[in-house]
């Protein structure tokens, strides 16, 4: 709060001489001429209800807007960028399916989908990640399988970031979502260790899984950390993904 005050009597009161505020969610990407001669003010996350009300005010169910807020982890404009893309999925699916249902002629100008974007975006990829660590745990399914719900979700993300702006990388945009789906893999991972602590967040990532062995998880989240770094570090990520999720699946099942 007095870092807060002091800024905004900076902006109220300026001095003689001038300064440059610069805003980002990711400072660690600035360069670091810039980061050592800034002096850095932190804001906190809004409380994931501040966001949820937010969302239902815009018009989405309750239930979906607490799940998108807890992703968010306390950025508006975070929840309110994947609620667009929400809309943009269904638009283009809703575009695809009437193409097909003319024949599957394509409109001039328009590039067709190969196939459709799971409903929901980031809604969807969460719940059939959460699905797929659901069977991972009970040994109904393997790493394989989960990896590909990752790169799928991850790949999908890169398009709808590809659509917002055509000047994006899309290999870029691609390791921002594998980035993003580790730290939700993370986040299912610590809520399996809450569940097991009796602490419970008020919103949980879907998941029929109960309490995992608390000497595992932690290995488990900071894995799914790890990699969360390493794909933002150039890594492979078709060998990343193997990796890590084939050692999820022998720490969970190993004797």
């Amino acid at each position: 709060a007095p870092a807060q005050n002091a800024l905004l009597k900076t902006l109220e009161e300026p001095p003689a001489q001038s300064y440059l505020i610069l805003i980002t969610p990711s400072p660690q990407e600035l360069l670091s001429t810039i980061r050592s001669r800034s002096q850095v003010v932190e804001f906190g996350e809004l409380p994931t209800e501040v966001v949820m009300r937010g969302l239902v005010a815009a018009g989405m169910g309750s239930e979906d807007a607490g799940l998108l807020a807890r992703l968010a982890r306390g950025s508006v404009g975070r929840a309110l960028r994947w609620a667009e893309d929400m809309r943009t999925i269904e638009e283009k699916n809703a575009r695809a399916a009437e193409r097909k249902g003319k024949g599957g002629g394509e409109e001039e100008g328009e590039e067709e989908e190969e196939t459709p974007f799971t409903p929901g975006g980031i809604l969807g990829w969460t719940r059939a990640l959460a699905g797929k660590l659901d069977q991972l745990v009970a040994g109904r399914g393997g790493a394989s399988e989960v990896a590909e719900v990752i790169a799928g979700a991850a790949g999908q993300y890169a398009k709808l970031q590809v659509h917002r702006d055509k000047l994006t990388s899309a290999d870029r945009a691609k390791r921002d979502g594998i980035g993003l789906m580790m730290g939700i893999a993370a986040e299912w991972f610590a809520d399996r260790l809450r569940h097991g602590l009796g602490t419970p967040l008020e919103t949980v990532l879907p998941g029929i899984t109960g309490a995992l062995d608390h000497t595992v998880v932690p290995r488990l989240i900071a894995t799914a950390r790890a990699a969360e770094g390493e794909i933002d570090r150039n890594a492979n990520d078709k060998i990343l993904l193997a990796a890590t999720t084939v050692m999820w699946e022998k720490w969970l099942h190993s004797e």
